[in-house]
């Protein structure tokens, strides 16, 4: 558990189209969500132009409470002039953008205590659950959308388990635990899945569950070159 913890808070620096990118950030993260951008939801079906990974890299640096600044820089636009159509570099660069996200946004593996209660869901947008949780700490609202994804989550299942029963972190060995209880239900069948899922949830989370699952993949099939 120690090391995926200092992975979150020294997960190195990450270059990207000449950039250092500066640590993910809620705010940066709320950005890129705002703007669509396709990095988010990448698959290997997911088209993105140069252009949406100079985007991205703006969004990136973009502090805490500003709006992005999206217009390509002159720099953006002769790297456009002698990449755009250079396949290798952009999937090369396009492979450290997602490191980099993945990178920030390590969560800690927990084991799921049992309780007679009903789990209650939070409807807000995860970021912004986050940073009134953060700022419920004593964070300010800047400090508190400048928290990493990956440390912000960090910091309020801690404190969850400092005040309640129903978190618990798992070490090193409970993680090899996890990852093999995760294999085995890879192995099942759908029909499996759904039996297991439907005995263990409440009806209403149930059937939520089974709607989101039934919801086809999201993609950005009709997005339009820059």
């Amino acid at each position: 558990m120690s090391d995926s913890f200092h992975r979150v808070l020294f997960p190195g620096t990450c270059h990207v189209l000449g950039h250092a990118l500066p640590p993910l950030s809620l705010w940066s993260l709320s950005v890129l969500q705002a703007v669509g951008s396709p990095f988010l939801c990448l698959s290997a079906e997911t088209p993105f132009t140069l252009g949406d990974l100079q985007a991205a890299v703006r969004c990136a640096f973009t502090p805490a409470l500003q709006t992005p600044q999206l217009k390509p820089s002159l720099r953006d636009r002769v790297q456009h002039f002698c990449y755009a159509n250079n396949v290798a570099f952009r999937h090369e660069h396009a492979a450290a953008f997602m490191a980099w996200l993945h990178a920030h946004q390590r969560l800690p593996a927990l084991w799921q205590i049992e309780s007679d209660s009903e789990p209650r869901f939070i409807s807000a947008p995860l970021p912004l659950s986050q940073v009134a949780a953060l700022m419920a700490f004593g964070m300010t609202h800047v400090e508190a959308w400048s928290c990493s994804p990956g440390y912000a989550q960090w910091l309020i299942l801690a404190h969850g388990e400092r005040t309640s029963d129903s978190i618990r972190f798992a070490d090193s060995d409970d993680e090899t635990d996890i990852e093999a209880e995760l294999d085995a239900i890879e192995l099942q069948s759908e029909s499996d899945i759904l039996a297991l899922a439907k005995s263990e949830l409440p009806p209403a989370i149930f059937a939520q569950w089974l709607s989101a699952r039934q919801q086809p993949s999201t993609t950005v099939n009709d997005r339009q070159p820059r």
